[in-house]
């Protein structure tokens, strides 16, 4: 009996079992049928038995991306013929799902993706073709929560997926615009209005695929006295904020839009403006994914003067959205809790709140930020620089990418070196990306050609986040947080964010980046400018709340990729056994961490010739699949066994180390499309083959004696360093390069001498950053390189020289303050040069800090150091005919005796008897060599008529100096003086220099 009802009870289950697959199946086959209305959720799942899910949370870190694997498809309507629709989810997931739309047409589909490249540059053409495909989509959920995103991943035959991951359990609204076509959507060619279509290709989806366990988060009140008591029957998420760390950091802050509290929508605490009667604001709330802003400038806050009560010159540069951003700040830490609604277009704008000044100025494609002027006009004593000038470069028809990436590094980087006021020690500056564009097809648009799609401005944002922060800056990403509402300002102005939810958690950012509130007490209570223990306790807590094996896939791989790479600037460990070595630890931490390793090709793309004969080479070429390989070859062991391992796969190789491997020229002939950084260190091993138009950009470094003997320049070279290479290439032959390759942005000559130039020309080198001569360099055919070069205002220039002979030394010198000066002339005069001996400046031209430098040694034992600096003046004395200045650094501290500071002013003024213009530090040490004379009686710099004083105090020995010569015989008076900084004690003092000076002036 008991095996009787066994076997009754199983077949009841098959049977039940069947009739529930029959019913599945008979809902899936009609699905299309279905009224929308009845959606995912009621026509197909509720009848399915419950499985276990994983909840999503606003406070997970990142998306990471999901898995389509057990995903069950449904079709869905279409309002367009053209497109054919699908929604996929999984039974074990919670909001995670897959939107696919297709082309109906395969004709039109063809065409679409035969449409000319989109770009310019091959990489980039086929980064859109593979990866986008020729149409564009914007997708946008609302309900319980405000998501967009206009990144598919194409599946050929115009077939778009789009893999969502919401942060918030609960309901949701899929609406889906067919935006773009023939690659539009990114099209740096094109100089057409890119004709943009935003069409609605479906009605609003309804989404319910979260199980009733999973309870959507619903933010706080936004007024902090505003509490809610709760009293239900099931589970209640709130926003709570307890125990959250403050925002911080360089990198943008990502978050969530959750609905607002119903109540703030009911009852909202400040006016919600409403665009054109459509309701634009106040429906949702930016949530910061792992943090919580606690400084005092946060909209609402009763602590708005922590945010003024500091000495800050803080400065806005760019375009309107940088306006508009600096506009709703003031409006905020003005005390206004309305919503600012209108920002007025003026070209600068300044206001003073407490003790903080707060500046605008339009600027918005950079070129002001860009000039040489930059630091002395615009940046000045700022403490403080926030840039926004992405938007009106995507918007031109002539800026391509590549032209958007030189122009965002050349402007970070030239305000990155200016000079600091002098009451701060660091400049804090930020970047803000451009905001997503608003999908507009009016008149203006189309007469302008406005380029700007989200698509390409999705991609400018990564890049200029990624330069960005390796530049030090801290980011506000506008991109993210506008895109989820960039259909708002359509019923506004068009253009700009004001009354719209994505502007307070700009404002929230860009108020937190600046750092005005440092020291304000968050809600704990802790001043956060002190380091005070139960803040300490507090942030350490959450840390360990956070499990590291919690953290996405995608930043443990960037968190592996850095500690493998050792903080490499090339990108990959430059020692193979070590890489290795640590590869290996990380992957016996857990299975977790072994298996993000083992299935990523990443962390097996580093192949070395000493490994060849090990178990892990051919794993790891096997495990690298088809990414690019990094190939070493350092040592002649098992150098033949490995080339021929390694020879197939030379189509992946992206870096190529050897040295002293003979074995590889029977190679060389071999195809290397990818490679972008060749190191060879060998006197018999020729240069591969490469192609004139080589596709990557190459770094090609040769030393040790390697051959250099391309007839024709690759037209690609990003960098060239050449080390004692045979035979020595000419300048004619140097110039030939660096007009071939306009991307060179580094050029180093070291350790050997260089042919000559057949005539003179001029060669533009317009991304040159770096020309180094960094080694012992005494021909002068350096030197007439240097000049045939035009080299943008911010390239760095840096010669060293070493001679026996300080007369020959002279004579060079002279030659590069001749070039030093000319250059700056070129430029702008307040770009300054310098002509330095080891750590002391002997020239300036004109008195600013140097941009080019020239370090002077030459061997003491056969020309006493005296000597040598009075040959150098004696060369130097025809510059100094007119009214030229010498000018000296303010320092003295040069570690060996004979180079410093006075022996050179000493000597100078030993032979420089027409100088009739000086400049010297107010230092006892330089005034006393102007009130010494030498052993003969002579005086120094006998002509001397303009005498300038800089950095320092008011010394006594000033009127020791002048009494002297204004008494003496055989020297001039000095007939006017300037005090450069210099600080004036109370007294008498200026009175009694003017009855011996007739011009004094103090600066």
């Amino acid at each position: 009996m008991p095996a009787l009802a066994s076997t009754t009870r199983a077949q009841r289950a098959i049977a039940i079992s069947v009739l529930l697959a029959i019913v599945v199946s008979f809902i899936l086959s009609s699905n299309e049928k279905l009224p929308v209305r009845l959606h995912l959720h009621d026509g197909v799942f509720s009848s399915l038995l419950p499985t276990p899910h994983s909840c999503p949370s606003p406070r997970d870190v990142g998306r990471p991306a999901i898995t389509r694997k057990g995903q069950n498809c449904i079709n869905v309507p279409s309002k367009n013929d053209a497109f054919q629709l699908e929604v996929c989810f999984g039974s074990q997931t919670c909001n995670e799902f897959t939107f696919r739309t297709k082309r109906t047409n395969f004709t039109s589909c063809e065409e679409s993706e035969a449409t000319p490249d989109p770009s310019n540059d091959p990489e980039l053409s086929k980064w859109i073709k593979d990866n986008r495909g020729p149409d564009a989509f914007l997708v946008r959920t609302d309900g319980a929560e405000r998501f967009a995103t206009v990144s598919d991943t194409y599946e050929g035959n115009c077939s778009y997926a789009f893999d969502i991951r919401l942060k918030n359990p609960g309901p949701v609204y899929l609406q889906t615009w067919w935006t773009f076509t023939n690659y539009q959507a990114y099209s740096d060619t094109d100089s057409t209005w890119p004709e943009q279509h935003l069409s609605l290709i479906d009605s609003p989806i309804w989404l319910d695929i979260c199980p009733s366990d999973c309870v959507a988060t619903t933010p706080a009140r936004l007024l902090s006295n505003a509490t809610v008591v709760p009293i239900t029957s099931h589970s209640l998420n709130t926003n709570t904020e307890v125990s959250l760390p403050a925002c911080s950091g360089s990198a943008p802050i990502r978050g969530t839009y959750l609905p607002s509290h119903p109540l703030d929508v009911l009852y909202p605490p400040f006016i919600l403006p409403q665009g054109n009667n459509y309701p634009v604001m106040g429906r949702y709330y930016f949530t910061p994914e792992s943090c919580q802003w606690k400084h005092a400038g946060t909209r609402l806050s009763t602590r708005l003067e922590k945010c003024t009560n500091k000495k800050h010159k803080v400065l806005f540069v760019g375009d309107s959205h940088g306006r508009v951003a600096w506009d709703s700040m003031i409006h905020r830490l003005s005390g206004h809790q309305t919503t600012l609604t209108l920002s007025r277009k003026m070209g600068s704008k300044n206001v003073t709140l407490g003790e903080s000044d707060f500046t605008f100025l339009w600027d918005p494609r950079g070129k002001l930020l860009n000039a040489p002027t930059t630091c002395d006009e615009m940046i000045q004593d700022s403490d403080i620089v926030l840039v926004s000038v992405a938007a009106h470069l995507a918007a031109s028809r002539q800026v391509a990418t590549s032209e958007y990436i030189s122009t965002l590094g050349s402007i970070l980087s030239t305000i990155s070196k200016c000079p600091l006021p002098t009451h701060v020690t660091e400049r804090r500056l930020v970047y803000m990306t451009a905001p997503a564009a608003v999908p507009r097809t009016d008149e203006y648009v189309r007469k302008y050609a406005d380029r700007r799609t989200n698509v390409r401005l999705q991609h400018w944002r990564d890049l200029g986040v990624d330069i960005a922060l390796k530049a030090g800056w801290s980011v506000v990403d506008q991109f993210e947080l506008t895109l989820p509402h960039n259909l708002e300002p359509l019923h506004t102005d068009m253009a700009h964010y004001l009354a719209t939810d994505a502007i307070d958690p700009i404002v929230d950012e860009v108020i937190g980046k600046l750092g005005i509130c440092d020291g304000d007490e968050d809600d704990s209570g802790v001043d956060r400018e002190r380091p005070e223990k139960t803040q300490l306790v507090q942030d350490s807590r959450w840390n360990a709340d956070q499990k590291i094996n919690q953290l996405p896939n995608e930043i443990l791989h960037e968190i592996f990729e850095h500690v493998l790479a050792d903080g490499s600037h090339l990108g990959y460990m430059g020692r193979p056994t070590t890489y290795f070595t640590r590869q290996q630890g990380l992957r016996r931490i857990s299975s977790h961490w072994n298996q993000i390793i083992t299935s990523s090709p990443y962390f097996w793309n580093t192949l070395c010739c000493t490994d060849v004969t090990r178990r892990r080479f051919k794993i790891a070429l096997n495990k690298s699949r088809n990414v690019g390989l990094h190939i070493f070859c350092r040592t002649s062991n098992h150098c033949r066994r490995f080339v021929n391992q390694v020879a197939d796969e030379s189509h992946r190789w992206i870096t190529l180390h050897t040295i002293h491997n003979d074995f590889w020229d029977s190679k060389f002939p071999l195809s290397i499309p990818k490679l972008n950084t060749l190191r060879i260190n060998s006197p018999d091993l020729d240069l591969p083959e490469l192609p004139q138009e080589h596709g990557p950009a190459l770094s090609l470094t040769l030393f040790g004696g390697s051959e250099f003997d391309w007839d024709v320049p690759i037209t690609r070279l990003r960098t060239l360093e050449l080390t004692r290479v045979k035979p020595p290439p000419s300048v004619d032959k140097i110039l030939e390069i660096v007009a071939a390759s306009s991307a060179l942005e580094r050029l180093v000559l070291a350790d050997m001498g260089i042919g000559s130039l057949s005539e003179p020309r001029r060669v533009e080198a317009p991304n040159l950053r770096y020309l180094g001569f960094p080694t012992l360099a005494t021909d002068e055919d350096y030197l007439k390189l240097a000049e045939c070069l035009i080299l943008p205002p911010t390239a760095v220039i840096n010669i060293r020289i070493f001679v026996k002979d300080s007369v020959v030394m002279g004579k060079v010198v002279v030659m590069l303050f001749q070039y030093a000066c000319k250059r700056v002339q070129l430029l702008d005069e307040t770009f300054s040069v310098g002509i330095r001996t080891e750590s002391s400046i002997i020239l300036e031209c004109p008195p600013k800090n140097p941009i080019v430098k020239v370090q002077c040694a030459w061997s003491t034992s056969t020309h006493p150091m005296e000597e040598g600096l009075r040959d150098i003046g004696v060369s130097l004395r025809p510059l100094f005919q007119e009214s030229r200045e010498l000018r000296f650094a303010p320092d003295d501290t040069s570690n060996r005796e004979e180079w410093k500071t006075s022996k050179v002013l000493e000597n100078f003024g030993r032979v420089l008897h027409e100088l009739s213009n000086l400049t010297i530090p107010s230092a006892p040490w330089a005034l006393d060599v102007l009130a010494s004379r030498w052993d003969d009686g002579l005086w120094l710099y006998p002509a001397l008529l303009h005498l300038r004083l800089h950095q320092g105090e008011w010394r006594p020995e000033l009127m020791k100096v002048v009494e002297a010569r204004f008494r003496a015989q055989g020297v001039l008076e000095i007939g006017k003086l300037a005090l450069e900084g210099v600080g004036l004690c109370p007294g008498g003092n200026l009175e009694m220099l003017r009855t011996m000076i007739n011009d004094v002036i103090v600066e």
